[in-house]
């Protein structure tokens, strides 16, 4: 089992796809979850610009943000790699299933995904 998160964004997408191939290499019951963000294009103004401060922070500190995926070319690829399961998450799902009723207001925004993928 790969724990693969905060990572994918600051790699190209080449290494991504590289890691994947390895994971989909293993045993059959090998695991990956990682997260990904979404190619820019459909958000809201308030999205982009919350993800634009983000993106400016990161890249001021030395870790600019390198790939981006859509979502369903990403699933389709992971899948032709070898990967018998795969779980595509998007951050509506995982607000609701993991953030519903906080009080603190705590929530995904926009294009952050989670992917869950099984050889």
């Amino acid at each position: 089992m790969f724990a693969w998160l905060g990572v994918v964004p600051y790699l190209t997408q080449e290494a991504v796809m590289g890691t994947l191939s390895f994971v989909a290499s293993l045993a059959k019951g090998s695991e990956i979850v990682f997260d990904y963000a979404e190619t820019p294009g459909k958000e809201t103004k308030e999205q982009r610009a919350h993800f634009q401060a983000m993106a400016e922070r990161v890249a001021a500190s030395g870790e600019p943000f390198r790939s981006f995926f859509e979502t369903g070319a990403l699933q389709r690829d992971v899948e032709k790699l070898g990967f018998s399961f795969v779980e595509n998450l998007n951050a509506a799902t995982l607000n609701a299933r993991y953030f519903q009723g906080r009080g603190d207001g705590l929530a995904l925004r926009g294009r952050g995904h989670l992917m869950h993928a099984r050889v």
